[in-house]
């Protein structure tokens, strides 16, 4: 049995792949599309939790999405992900990575925005995303 750190790693790689998403990156609205498998999370903004009654007011909500470093080294800002034809995200600014994986602040796309990309086009081009640090012990979890 290895460490507690390693414990904890393996429980996050299998939280990760149970909780994923498939999304289409691009670099940029007309590159080449790239399937990979992320984490959508949302937190909330930092700062004095205050409402009426005593009760918790709604805070700021941020969305963010775990990239799995064996596919996207470090997200680029900017970048576009599509999940579905009506949902997609703008890539903001990177947490800092650490061993397995790398949190990236996104915006939501208007649906009108996202309906401008062929999906299905899209979709059917995509190539899995291989981060070649990594490709040598890729096992086709996906």
């Amino acid at each position: 049995m290895g460490s507690w750190r390693d414990i904890k790693r393996a429980m996050r790689r299998d939280v990760h792949r149970t909780m994923l998403v498939p999304a289409l990156y691009l670099l940029t609205p007309t590159s080449a599309p790239l399937l990979v498998n992320i984490r959508p999370h949302v937190t909330f903004a930092k700062g004095e939790i205050e409402g009426e009654n005593g009760l918790a007011a709604m805070l700021d909500q941020r969305p963010r999405v775990r990239f799995d470093r064996k596919e996207i080294d470090m997200p680029e800002t900017g970048a576009v992900l599509l999940l579905t034809v009506e949902e997609g995200y703008r890539v903001g600014e990177s947490d800092p990575a650490d061993d397995e994986f790398v949190f990236a602040q996104v915006t939501a796309m208007t649906q009108e925005k996202t309906r401008t990309f062929d999906f299905a086009a899209l979709k059917a081009a995509a190539t899995p995303a291989v981060n070649p640090t990594y490709a040598d012990i890729l096992t086709g979890v996906i």
